[in-house]
């Protein structure tokens, strides 16, 4: 990989590990049930840094077996009540959504034919996260919606 590359990446994969760390032992802002039988979703983070609102959600095995996660990134978004509009995860110059993990346009992983859901084992978790477009500053809730979980309401902004 070209050492430009790594230099630009590395701190935010530092940032990532960080916050994912963080996540695992935080307390949820909200919890939803997933359509997924035995998995529930914990959304563990909102923040807004530099016009970009940042979500991270772990999802949570509850059930004996493994379950697995996979969907279109581009099916992700949240809705400002105050200005009425929605809004997607945002992309980069390539067309790359700016989210984690990412295989083929969803969250999924990639096979190297296919790409695959993303495993959870039987009482384990596995993090998710999405960059939006910040919301107006005089916004002070949202609701997030992700496919086959009930939506997140309410949730508070600190701008």
């Amino acid at each position: 990989m070209n050492t430009s590359i790594i230099r630009v990446l590395r701190p935010a994969l530092l940032t990532l590990v960080l916050a994912a760390s963080l996540a695992f032992s935080a307390d949820p802002l909200q919890t939803q049930m997933s359509m997924e039988g035995d998995l529930e979703v914990d959304l563990i983070r909102v923040a807004i840094d530099d016009s970009v609102l940042t979500t991270v959600f772990a999802y949570r095995n509850n059930g004996s077996e493994e379950a697995g996660i996979k969907y279109s990134v581009s099916d992700v978004y949240y809705l400002d009540k105050s200005e009425g509009k929605k809004y997607h995860v945002l992309a980069d110059s390539q067309g790359d959504w700016i989210a984690a993990p990412v295989a083929r346009g969803s969250i999924a992983i990639e096979t190297g034919m296919s790409a695959r859901p993303v495993p959870i084992p039987a009482g384990g978790k596995k993090l998710v996260w999405f960059k939006f477009p910040a919301p107006p500053t005089s916004s002070t809730e949202i609701n997030i919606v992700l496919p086959d979980a009930l939506p997140f309401e309410k949730i508070a902004l600190e701008q």
